[in-house]
């Protein structure tokens, strides 16, 4: 383009002239054309640039076959997609250069910030989920690892994982067995329920019931995970805990899977928390007992109501003086729904914010709360960030796997208020300190992201 471009700008000129356009109005116009010209110019020469590097990266990785390094392909979402899973991802599989990590980047500019987010030593180790195919020409991987959650972040790793034709070598890595959400949103409605239709053919009148405005019944039906399986045909499962496992059981339980899946229980990591911890925001003008609530606010599954009424109840029946800080996605919109002013005087609270300020208001609290009623076989990444700063933490009954459960106070599901108040204050009435830090410590150091990719590598 910009070689033509001066016999471009001399035909456009002589066009005009004639027409009896001002010449003035000719050169601006042509001026603005050649900056976006340019500007073009500059993109095209950014996507070639970032192509041809990542053909390198590849090409640099290739001479590692060489040394018999294990090369086990992984695909899952990556910072800076706002999901969980994307965090740990980053931290599990960015330590170690014998995964390759391909994720579905937005732009050239979501592609360097996850390099970034990378442990220095191994950002060469991640690529664009299209690249695939060059990669898989270069390697012979050992295993193929699709990290799956329950959110629309992770259609294009189910997607990969429907499409992959080497299901021996493949593996699920299940964050959870619940998948109605995913699934929803990988296919339109009929579709939808015609696939749990398939998996699920006991449930078919059921299924068949319910119209588009029923989604949350449907999800009361089954777990999902069924689905999942016949769709991929991938018979290798990684769950993080027992309890998904138990779960994951029950749902193929009299199926055809039930004799032909192999489930591998790991775990969540607990990331040492306790050395990097700044104070933004801080507390100190807090002078009450500080209890915490983390993650999105939600009645139902988490009894977030509970929780603020037992703090009420703390205050003013057993005048022990507390706040209760509540941080996590969306949480305004929660605090907007709650019409008790009662509350609302014991209530600090913190919406959308950051991996770093969440961390910091853990660290700051002496207490944390996370309670739920339906549990799914899922880990709670909070759970494991509180252990990490050794905070005390009260549990609903079998939300955490049975090895955590000892290093909080569990109570039943569905408490209370009162129950809950109650407990809150038999803790702090006593001075109860739950965990034991030798035996922290060397829980942190055996679930660490170090251990778990290297047992990834042993599977």
């Amino acid at each position: 383009m910009r070689f033509i471009f001066p016999f471009f700008k001399r035909a456009v000129l002589s066009i005009f002239i004639n027409e009896g356009i001002s010449i003035e109005l000719i050169e601006s116009e042509l001026k603005l054309l050649n900056t976006e010209i340019n500007s073009i110019n500059n993109n095209i020469n950014k996507i070639n640039n970032n192509i041809n590097t990542i053909i390198d990266r590849l090409f640099y990785q290739k001479y590692l076959i060489n040394k018999k390094m294990v090369n086990i392909a992984v695909f899952g979402v990556m910072p800076p997609e706002k999901s969980g899973i994307a965090i740990y991802n980053k931290k599990t599989f960015g330590i170690n250069d014998n995964f390759h990590v391909f994720s579905r980047f937005m732009s050239t500019d979501n592609c360097e910030i996850t390099k970034e987010n990378f442990k220095e030593n191994y950002n060469d180790n991640f690529f664009p989920i299209n690249f695939f195919s060059n990669a898989k020409a270069i390697f012979n991987y050992s295993k193929i690892i699709f990290v799956l959650g329950n959110s629309f972040h992770n259609i294009p790793y189910l997607d990969a994982a429907i499409k992959e034709k080497y299901k021996k070598y493949s593996y699920l890595y299940c964050h959870e067995v619940f998948f109605h959400d995913l699934l929803r949103a990988y296919f339109d409605f009929p579709i939808y329920k015609n696939v749990l239709c398939n998996a699920y053919p006991e449930l078919i009148q059921e299924i068949n019931n319910y119209n588009i405005e029923s989604f949350e019944n449907i999800k009361s039906l089954c777990y999902g995970i069924r689905a999942i399986l016949l769709l991929t045909g991938i018979s290798n499962v990684i769950v993080n805990n027992n309890i998904a496992k138990e779960k994951l059981l029950d749902d193929i339980k009299g199926t055809v899977f039930e004799n032909n899946i192999r489930i591998i229980v790991l775990f969540l990591p607990i990331p040492n928390l306790k050395s990097n911890i700044y104070k933004e925001p801080n507390l100190s003008y807090i002078n009450e007992i500080k209890i915490g609530v983390f993650g999105i606010c939600d009645n139902k599954y988490k009894s977030t109501n509970v929780i603020l009424n037992a703090i009420v109840i703390l205050n003013e029946l057993y005048n022990l003086k507390s706040k209760c800080i509540i941080a996590g996605y969306d949480v305004d919109s929660y605090v907007k729904t709650i019409n008790s002013e009662s509350i609302k005087m014991y209530l600090v609270w913190f919406s959308n914010v950051s991996d770093k300020q969440i961390e910091s208001l853990m660290s700051q609290v002496d207490i944390a709360v996370q309670l739920r009623n339906y549990p799914q076989g899922e880990t709670s990444a909070v759970i494991c960030q509180l252990l990490g700063l050794n905070k005390n933490i009260i549990v609903s009954e079998k939300f955490i796997d049975s090895d955590l459960e000892e290093y909080c106070t569990v109570v039943k599901k569905f408490i209370s208020a009162e129950e809950l108040a109650e407990k809150l204050y038999e803790i702090f009435s006593k001075k109860q300190r739950i965990i034991d830090n030798n035996k922290l410590s060397k829980l942190i150091e055996g679930m660490s992201f170090e251990k778990l990719a290297d047992t990834i590598l042993r599977l």
